[in-house]
């Protein structure tokens, strides 16, 4: 609805004792207007409500929530009653005119309200920043989760290696007795020995010629 819609008009109220209406409030000509505006039933949503304010005190006497269920019905041109629920209320407008320009706006209320694209129970302005805050919260802390989570420390192998000149293994490591010690040599040493033992024909070989020599003399 592109404006609020605003007539003037006799609020009246169903007496089911008489059978029949009465004006509301004492009566008198009211500013009536359709709009969207918070209600005063303490629930504290925005919906589109129908308001009556009494020209000659500007003392409200009209407040109706509009809502799916709405009962509409058009008595004669210029005296229109609805009922919400177990409420019912009428308007005796100042002119024809009003009563088509109230009908519309009415009509055209009740069916965003039937399509769903303006419902009554739709978050206020101010809890939809509660919730976009909730939501900007909520991101910020997985944010700053991942953030805790990338600043710690990653695991890490460290990888040794040394020598073998310089690696000694302790007998008593491995249980073994003393007639058992185990000696590590490192590979300078194995091969002096290995020399050592390519040599060691050679000179017996020596030695034994010359003790025969020595025995011919």
């Amino acid at each position: 609805m592109e404006g609020d819609v605003r007539v003037r008009a006799v609020v009246m109220t169903r007496d089911d004792s008489s059978g029949g209406w009465v004006p509301l409030g004492g009566g008198g000509l009211s500013h009536v207007v359709i709009c969207k505006g918070r209600s005063h039933d303490g629930r504290g949503r925005r919906e589109y409500v129908i308001r009556g304010e009494r020209l000659r005190d500007r003392a409200p006497v009209l407040e109706c929530a509009v809502q799916r269920g709405l009962v509409y019905n058009k008595v004669n041109p210029i005296f229109h009653h609805w009922r919400v629920e177990d409420r019912k209320f009428g308007l005796t407008f100042q002119s024809p005119a009003d009563a088509i320009s109230f009908e519309k706006g009415l009509q055209t209320v009740i069916d965003k309200l039937d399509r769903g694209s303006d419902s009554p129970s739709s978050s206020t302005p101010e809890e939809a920043d509660t919730e976009d805050d909730g939501q900007a919260s909520h991101t910020g802390s997985e944010s700053s989760s991942n953030s805790r989570k990338e600043m710690l420390p990653k695991p890490i192998t460290i990888v040794t290696s040394e020598s073998s000149s310089t690696c000694f293994v302790r007998p008593e490591e491995f249980s073994f007795g003393s007639s058992h010690a185990v000696t590590m040599q490192t590979p300078a040493q194995v091969a002096c020995r290995k020399l050592r033992d390519a040599f060691a024909p050679v000179e017996s070989a020596a030695c034994t010629s010359h003790s025969w020599d020595t025995s011919r003399n």
